[in-house]
């Protein structure tokens, strides 16, 4: 990043100051052009040329047979930037194959999953910010966790983990290019503090997605209780991250604290096999509430 000095000048009752001639030629911009400002309330006044702007999302349906891959071509091709595909009585092998699939398409992620359909979203690395990188890693750390407590199914559990490893990445460009080269869409319209506490939170998000998929089944109904409530704190308190909300904070330290009590309790009445499980489970506990303490 480079750092350029300038003499403010008066006009008028206006002060005013020249930009660098390099970058308006890199921009090329001329008398007219229209360039868009952010303050933060430390200071600092970010310039861009541009933002990006949002247009009408297209999406199709397409339902999962012997001529899938035919549709999906089709509509991939034809721009559809969500495809919702339906996969009624899908078995497991089908399902594993659609992973594999949809694992050729590097701008294809998968964002929601049920039973009877799965929801893809193809995008452009410029089009996702950072706060979206963010949101789709946490909802799938989030579906982990309920995976992990209903049903245990591996095959679910993976391919929501190597979904949450391309968001983390691209949420990790996405801020060194916030960061280094000074561009930015209209929604990542932060301060730089800001910025580094998403990097902070992904971070501690993608550590609970390693931790979920290495657990074992989780086969007492006191540690499924557990991880029901933990899975509820962590996500107040993510989302009170991402909302600013700073008079929940409180309320989510205090939680924390219950839980953390709760969790020695558990930890204590544990036979050794166990107390290995729950110390992974205190893990994600610990994190949950230090995202708590970056409500600011």
């Amino acid at each position: 990043m480079k750092i350029i000095e300038r003499n403010l000048q008066e006009l008028g009752k206006s002060l005013f100051v020249s930009l660098p001639k390099e970058w308006v030629k890199t921009y090329k911009l001329k008398k007219g052009s229209k360039i868009k400002m952010m303050s933060s309330d430390k200071g600092l006044l970010t310039i861009a040329p541009e933002f990006t702007t949002q247009e009408k999302t297209k999406e199709t349906i397409i339902e999962f047979d012997e001529h899938f891959e035919r549709k999906f071509f089709r509509e991939y091709f034809n721009g559809n930037e969500k495809i919702t595909i339906l996969i009624k009585n899908i078995t497991e092998k089908q399902r594993r194959a659609l992973y594999e699939f949809l694992k050729r398409f590097i701008t294809i992620q998968i964002v929601e999953e049920s039973e009877s359909k799965i929801i893809l979203k193809s995008f452009k690395i410029e089009e996702l910010s950072i706060e979206e990188c963010l949101k789709r890693l946490f909802f799938l750390s989030i579906g982990m966790i309920e995976e992990l407590i209903s049903s245990n199914n591996k095959t679910i559990l993976q391919e929501m983990r190597d979904n949450m490893t391309r968001f983390y990445y691209l949420l990790v460009m996405q801020i060194r290019r916030f960061l280094d080269e000074g561009k930015f869409t209209k929604e990542n319209q932060i301060p730089l503090v800001r910025a580094m506490d998403f990097r902070m939170v992904s971070e501690k998000i993608q550590r609970i997605g390693e931790i979920v998929i290495n657990l074992n089944n989780i086969r007492t109904k006191e540690l499924k209780q557990f991880l029901g409530e933990l899975n509820d704190h962590y996500s107040k308190s993510v989302f009170s991250f991402l909302s600013n909300n700073y008079p929940k904070a409180q309320e989510h330290w205090e939680r924390g604290k219950q839980l953390k009590k709760k969790f020695e309790r558990l930890l204590k009445n544990q036979t050794s096999q166990g107390k290995e499980q729950i110390k992974d489970i205190g893990q994600i506990l610990r994190y949950a509430n230090e995202m708590a303490g970056l409500i600011r």
